[in-house]
């Protein structure tokens, strides 16, 4: 219930606060924070396999918006790209590790969800020079956060109960969240030309 108040807070905080933003960038945060919602409201019954995979979906929904609504600012850095990709790549293959065994007929959702996650991650990761540092960096901490709030509840789900996960994942979750809206609230955007898809 505590994640339905965050972005219910978030979409109220967002609209008072969007007047930098034109209106295609506007309706993407919209949507990704509807989708954010339906999700968490999803998720409050994830003991149940067709709830657990519809947030899962709606997630997924989120972060497309998120992902497309950054792409707009991003600006493609090989020498950048390559060691980040390393990075995500590794630790994607030393979650998969622990949760592999637990995943069952989860392991393709569950691929696809981690795909969009560490994508929107990368495409964060490549606004650093399309946009102001505040913005880069609380989007960035924000989009990391959302990995590792995802990480834990995944930990707790599928391979062990991991200790105080409940509040540790509603606090990087929260806090994941509020940076994103934030750091895009705060963009300012370089002149870069078209973005990095």
């Amino acid at each position: 219930m505590s994640k339905l108040l965050v972005t219910t807070s978030l979409i109220i905080y967002f609209y008072y606060n969007n007047t930098n933003l034109i209106r295609k960038e506007k309706m993407l945060v919209y949507f990704a924070l509807f989708f954010s919602f339906m999700a968490d409201f999803f998720l409050l019954h994830q003991k149940v396999i067709l709830f657990l995979v519809a947030g899962m979906v709606m997630f997924v929904l989120a972060k497309i918006c998120y992902y497309f609504l950054f792409s707009y600012s991003s600006k493609l850095d090989i020498d950048r790209l390559i060691p980040f990709l390393a990075i995500i790549l590794l630790y994607c293959l030393c979650i998969m590790y622990f949760l592999y065994d637990g995943l069952g007929q989860l392991f393709i959702p569950v691929v696809i969800y981690t795909f969009a996650s560490l994508s929107v991650a990368k495409i964060a990761y490549l606004r650093y020079h399309g946009v102001n540092h505040k913005s880069f960096y609380l989007v960035f901490i924000g989009s990391v956060l959302f990995i590792i709030s995802e990480t834990i509840m995944s930990l707790d789900y599928f391979y062990k109960p991991v200790s105080h996960s409940s509040v540790t994942v509603m606090l990087t979750y929260g806090l994941s969240q509020l940076l994103t809206v934030k750091g895009i609230l705060v963009e300012k955007k370089r002149n870069i030309g078209w973005g990095s898809y």
